[in-house]
């Protein structure tokens, strides 16, 4: 017989909504240029913050994109703006390259359409502000470029405007996505663990009779 755990984690499984990546319009400025000491990864160009200095040097490119923010580029072969983020009229321009030298700096704004936290998945660096309350960066320790992580958001409000920084460095892979919110048990999975729980308590009578 299943024991209360194992059926406890069945049906959270069965009634978890997905996370799925935060789908909505967001402005996006983007800076391509090189890095003053190639090869060194602390360099103010290296970091996906408002004062990366290619912000003040680099090449600006302005866009407009709807869709999920979702985005991934595993090749080096295929490591170009428009095949990165398609259908938006990026040149097809190499994002970056090994030895931390050309590189691609990314600014996505966007209004938050619902209220949840989630999970931001990069290869490289990322920062985020609310930039309706004018906060500081609410992921600190995650502005330079780094392996593939996978960052907890805090609490993303309904209406505010936030801002996601990114930078793309060092060649492929070229990485970012933007979940919602933790999975929570949809109204049909808690009747379902309603009805087991009576079950396992009729069982539980059962074998005490």
């Amino acid at each position: 017989m299943k024991t209360f755990a194992t059926v406890l984690a069945g049906l959270a499984v069965a009634g978890a909504a997905h996370a799925a990546p935060l789908n909505t319009t967001f402005n996006i400025n983007l800076w391509f240029g090189m890095n003053p000491n190639p090869g060194v990864s602390t360099d103010p160009s290296q970091q996906a913050l408002p004062t990366n200095t290619l912000t003040s040097t680099g090449t600006l490119i302005n866009a407009t994109y709807t869709g999920p923010l979702d985005f991934n580029i595993a090749s080096q072969a295929h490591n170009f703006l428009d095949e990165f983020i398609p259908g938006i009229g990026l040149p097809h321009q190499l994002i970056s390259s090994a030895p931390f030298a050309d590189t691609t700096v990314f600014e996505f704004t966007w209004i938050q359409p619902t209220m949840s936290g989630g999970t931001v998945s990069h290869d490289d660096g990322v920062s985020l502000f609310d930039i309706t309350t004018s906060s500081g960066n609410l992921i600190p320790g995650n502005s330079a470029p780094t392996d593939l992580d996978v960052t907890t958001l805090p609490t993303l409000i309904a209406g505010h405007n936030y801002e996601l920084w990114y930078v793309e460095a060092n060649g492929a892979p070229s990485i970012l996505r933007l979940d919602l919110g933790t999975p929570v048990p949809e109204p049909a999975a808690l009747a379902l663990l309603g009805v087991g729980l009576l079950g396992l308590g009729f069982v539980g009578r059962r074998r005490a009779g």
